[in-house]
């Protein structure tokens, strides 16, 4: 066929346009270099050099003569792939850079279609090899587009407020587009070429079957934390050479047993592609029956903003801020407290738990028995308790409304009679909302699929697939969303007093700032913004406002001591200076708390519930026992609950202490864990 046969102009006309081909290839490279170094001296060096070298190698070896020599299909490709290109890159601002960008791009793509066009094909279609380059590239679209975005799903389903559907359907498109480039490809072949190819087709699979069963298994358990791919540099190079290894089983084959890789270059991409079909029916079959309606309850958002005109008991979670990075700020930059100063810091503060899941049932339901059962019996127990009916009978007969903004994963079917802002709603979609998912999907999987050297380019910190959808009336949770409406803040029409949780991102990593203090600094005024509009209400004085951490930092290598932090104003208190208390206070102190504030605290009260954090003072020792969640390898791996996201923990390490933080960071370190206990199922 005419358009797939490579262009032959004369030699002569070749070699009259060899500089101008040679220059017209190399020149566009020299402003890409000047645009990314500031030394311009430096920079047009380099260019020149390069330049220099890269002319001599084009003309030496008659490269040049390529650039005219590709097929029309080649020409064509060469120049569509160049317009999506600049429909993805193009910058407005900088066209001179889009545009010499566009000329690399173009002589790049132009001369490796010309050389494969050249080589790599007969100038004919091949229909017969579509047979053979089906089984590696269907193996491989279904893995990378079906089974490994439908393993994360259902494996995680919890996290999600969407349904199977709204991204499975979805990859169908770019499934078909890994499909047609591949056996177009394969179409153009030669049998020289196509041998290759299908080897390449076979070692493709292979490895990447092998990295997310087995090579995966050193890989850091993703809690929103940064990784450092600087620590695993050695198990970088070990998998990079299992990877070489499995990529060159097929060429081996094929050049040493052709009888034996004929069939093999078929069969082990159609035998992975079986495996993972039948695993991903038997996950579809026995995951929980919702994986295709997510219509869920969900904590509405509609009165995020609302206080009463009353009484008020405001909580202010900041998740995962540490006890140290309020101390280091409050040593450091004391002017980020301005406007605290009728509140009172305690320094030594533990809670029971160190997940936000764990503690905030703890701390709302009163629970303290370790969650090592399964996790709906866990949460069973502790919202159909005797304290938790107490608790939220003795806040509702006492005319308050307690509505919770906070991303716990709680079963909401257990807290109907408790929380009043649980409501059922749909989420809304666009087309834009499923093509999103399906990139974030995308993401997900070659995270998963990427030998670990290259896993640090397609990270997935803070990567939210919720984010592609609305859901009605959902609260703000992070950071800066929560920020910005705080100047929407009104009155509540009602005469109920309000019981207000706001839980937000906090210090969460990865942090907002460049550091944990910059990242403190910043939440604090956040909170500030929100005390201020309380003041602007009047409400501020008679409300009683708590700003506190669910647990302490993550970063348990850094922060092994990890304590969150707790403040505390009671209502109509008044100071011209912030207060530090180092009371030993304990997690399970606060439902006690929140039922002194609201006059609700009487002898039934103290024996059901417990001391309050106003029972301890400066000075007093009290035994307290923190418990870490641990990926122990000595123990069997927990399994993964429907109900919460598994980070690969197994065991809680209990460790009891008395005294400050210096005391818990003494019995980490020399005396160690009280007691390891295995959880039936990963709690996080």
């Amino acid at each position: 066929m005419f358009v797939l046969k490579s262009l032959n102009p004369s030699e002569k006309l070749i070699g009259k346009l060899k500089y101008a081909l040679t220059a017209f290839f190399i020149i566009p490279f020299v402003p890409l270099v000047v645009f990314q170094m500031s030394e311009l001296w430096l920079s047009l060096t380099i260019s020149v050099a390069a330049c220099g070298i890269l002319g001599f190698l084009f003309i030496k070896f008659k490269l040049y003569g390529y650039m005219v020599r590709n097929s029309v299909l080649g020409y064509v490709c060469a120049v569509g792939c160049t317009i999506l290109f600049c429909l993805r890159f193009w910058e407005d601002k900088n066209i001179l850079l889009s545009i010499f960008s566009a000329l690399v791009f173009f002589n790049a793509a132009n001369m490796i279609l010309s050389l494969f066009f050249k080589f790599c094909c007969n100038g004919r279609l091949n229909p017969k090899n579509l047979v053979s380059v089906s089984f590696g590239a269907i193996s491989l679209a279904f893995t990378l587009f079906f089974f490994l975005p439908g393993d994360s799903y259902i494996n995680n389903i919890n996290d999600f407020d969407f349904a199977y559907q709204d991204f499975a359907v979805y990859m169908f498109e770019p499934a078909l587009i890994l499909i047609f480039v591949t056996g177009a490809i394969g179409l153009l072949l030669n049998e020289r070429f196509l041998k290759l190819y299908l080897s390449f087709l076979a070692g493709i699979n292979i490895c990447v079957y092998f990295q997310y069963m087995f090579l995966n298994s050193n890989l850091p358990v993703l809690i929103g934390d940064g990784v450092d791919w600087d620590k695993f540099t050695g198990y970088s190079v070990i998998t990079a050479v299992l990877w070489v290894f499995f990529l060159a089983l097929p060429f081996v084959a094929q050049f040493l047993i052709e009888k034996i890789w004929v069939k093999a270059v078929k069969k082990v991409p159609l035998f992975i592609g079986l495996i993972e079909a039948v695993s991903l029916g038997i996950l579809i079959v026995t995951a929980s029956g919702d994986i295709f309606s997510r219509n869920d309850l969900i904590l509405s958002g509609e009165e995020q903003y609302t206080v009463s005109k009353n009484k008020n008991i405001i909580t202010i979670i900041l998740d995962a801020t540490d006890n140290k990075y309020i101390m280091n700020t409050l040593s450091s930059r004391p002017e980020a407290f301005s406007g605290y100063e009728d509140f009172t810091v305690y320094t030594n503060t533990c809670s029971v738990f160190d997940s936000t899941f764990q503690s905030l049932t703890q701390v709302y339901s009163g629970i303290e028995s370790k969650p090592v059962i399964k996790v709906s019996d866990w949460n069973d127990q502790a919202w159909n308790s005797e304290k938790a009916g107490e608790f939220y009978k003795r806040f509702h007969n006492a005319g308050y409304k307690m509505n919770f903004f906070a991303d716990a994963n709680w079963d909401l079917s257990l807290l109907r009679d408790k929380i009043d802002n649980i409501t059922s709603s749909k989420i809304s979609k666009s087309s834009d909302s499923h093509k999103n998912l399906v990139r974030d999907f995308n993401r997900l999987t070659a995270y998963r699929v990427m030998p670990f050297a290259l896993k640090r380019f397609f990270s997935v910190d803070g990567l939210d697939l919720n984010r592609n959808f609305q859901t009605a009336d959902n609260f703000k949770f992070y950071n800066e969303e929560f920020r910005e409406p705080l100047d929407t803040m009104k009155l509540s029409d009602s005469d109920k007093n309000y019981f207000i949780v706001e839980h937000i991102w906090g210090a969460h990593t990865p942090l907002d700032k460049a550091t944990f203090v910059d990242t403190t600094e910043y939440i604090l005024e956040i909170v500030r913004e929100y005390l201020n509009n309380l003041k602007k209400f009047g409400v501020y004085d008679d409300s009683t406002i708590i700003i506190m951490a669910d647990h302490g930092s993550h970063d348990l290598p850094n922060f092994p001591d990890s304590t969150p932090m707790f403040m505390i104003k009671e209502a109509n208190k008044k100071s011209d200076r912030i207060t530090l208390s180092t009371a030993p206070i304990y997690f399970s102190d606060l439902m006690s708390t929140y039922l002194v504030n609201a006059g609700l605290y009487d002898d039934e009260a103290k024996e059901l519930f417990g001391p309050s954090i106003y029972d301890f003072k400066d000075g007093d020792l009290r035994e307290r026992v923190a418990n870490y969640r641990i990926n122990d390898k000595n123990y069997p791996p927990s399994k993964i609950s429907p109900l919460v996201p598994s980070f690969g923990y197994n065991v809680i390490y209990s460790y009891r202490y008395t005294g400050d933080t210096s005391d818990l960071l003494g019995v980490i370190k020399t005396i160690g864990p009280e007691s390891i206990t295995h959880m039936e199922e990963d709690a996080s």
